[in-house]
């Protein structure tokens, strides 16, 4: 069993992303240090949930980049009985990711 080019995208992907919400927040910091009194609590509420949000799917994404790119490395996909059904499904929805022996 070996992984093609496409599976190694994901971890790249999640990298991606998180980058992007970095770049954000740091333009949200730099808009609440140059109006820092708003009267706006809408704003100033979704601004703090999309940070806290942020930071779990930061959390969470680099989890994810790390538990492929280990399983990657490893190939622990067909060593383990256990995730054979789960490998066949996984076959079956995804069969760019798996190169044709």
């Amino acid at each position: 069993l070996t992984f093609n080019n496409n599976f190694l995208a994901i971890p790249f992907l999640c990298k991606s992303v998180i980058i992007l919400y970095h770049s954000s927040v740091l333009i949200f910091v730099i808009f609440s240090k140059l109006k820092p009194y708003s009267d706006n609590q809408l704003l100033t509420y979704s601004w703090y949930f999309f940070v806290n949000l942020g930071a779990f799917c930061t959390n969470f994404g680099l989890i994810f980049c790390k538990f492929f790119s280990i399983f990657n490395r490893l190939l622990i996909f067909p060593k383990l009985e256990i995730l054979k059904p789960l490998e066949k499904s996984f076959r079956a929805n995804f069969p760019i990711v798996y190169n044709k022996v």
